[in-house]
């Protein structure tokens, strides 16, 4: 059946003011790839605990397009679409669908070259740096083996958000 790669994610963050938790997510997401592409995807995504949004993912390519399942409804994507979830640099060169709720994303990453990202504890490397734009504005940086090493967000209200690899 050739070569399978299963990739887990999760992704847990929560605020807090004052002691009190103002935002609670969760995300677990696992993925299928055969030989270098993407084949299917499962994700659960919680968002305050399940009081104002859960979300249920299922992916699968066809030979003809890549056939999600929502709790929300079915959805048909492009068979090039791949789920955003980051990790893997080969999925910035199509189509890009968000793992959370299947939708498309306006999205287009354009390469910039190389330059310096921070990674946790403060140290640099240099890397190849992504800019996705459309309906939102993301840069992403990977190694020279194609390993995710940062990701920067900017929101419309131009509050940052910045992941870096541990």
């Amino acid at each position: 059946m050739g070569n399978v790669i299963t990739v887990t994610s999760d992704v847990a963050m929560s605020m807090k003011i004052a002691n009190m938790t103002v935002f609670d997510y969760q995300h677990h997401c696992e993925e299928i790839w055969r030989d270098g592409r993407f084949a299917e995807m499962r994700s659960h995504s919680l968002r305050d605990k399940g009081k104002t949004e859960a979300d249920t993912v299922t992916a699968v390519r066809t030979d003809f397009d890549v056939h999600v399942t929502t709790n929300k409804g079915p959805l048909s994507v492009p068979i090039e679409a791949c789920p955003l979830t980051h990790w893997n640099q080969a999925t910035l060169s199509g189509k890009l669908f968000n793992p959370q709720d299947g939708l498309l994303l306006d999205l287009t990453a354009h390469p910039m070259g190389r330059d310096a990202v921070t990674i946790a504890k403060g140290s640099q490397i240099t890397a190849n740096h992504f800019a996705l734009r459309g309906a939102q504005t993301l840069d992403e940086w990977y190694d020279d083996g194609g390993i995710w090493a940062g990701l920067k967000a900017i929101f419309p209200d131009k509050s940052v958000i910045e992941y870096r690899r541990v």
